[in-house]
């Protein structure tokens, strides 16, 4: 599914990218009561969920808008190139480096 950037869902980790802190400080600002309350809930309501322009409006108004964005499309440009670079960053460059895994020497078997 396709999102626009008003829409676009994000979890603490995103949030913690978009705001430049860490996770833990998003938790904590929900648990403080200062954060949005999740736009939604997934995962038999185990998981919360906000639209960055919940994230974004709440981060503007505060003055926790740590990286500046002027706007919702800057934030969500920058949150699908932080996923690329990280995708990219777990991807390994050669499956060569795996070559290994799962062989064995047949000349030493009966």
């Amino acid at each position: 599914m396709k999102y626009d950037n008003l829409s676009k869902p994000l979890g603490v980790n995103e949030i913690a990218t978009l705001l430049d802190v860490k996770p833990d400080t998003v938790s904590s600002w929900q648990l403080r009561k200062i954060f949005p309350k999740p736009d939604a809930y997934i995962n038999d309501m185990k998981t919360r969920v906000w639209k960055l322009q919940t994230v974004f409006d709440w981060a503007r108004a505060t003055g926790r808008n740590n990286r500046k964005f002027e706007n919702y499309g800057d934030a969500g440009s920058f949150l699908d190139n932080a996923s690329l670079r990280r995708i990219r960053q777990q991807t390994p460059q050669s499956i060569d480096n795996y070559a290994q895994i799962g062989s064995y020497d047949d000349s030493k078997l009966n």
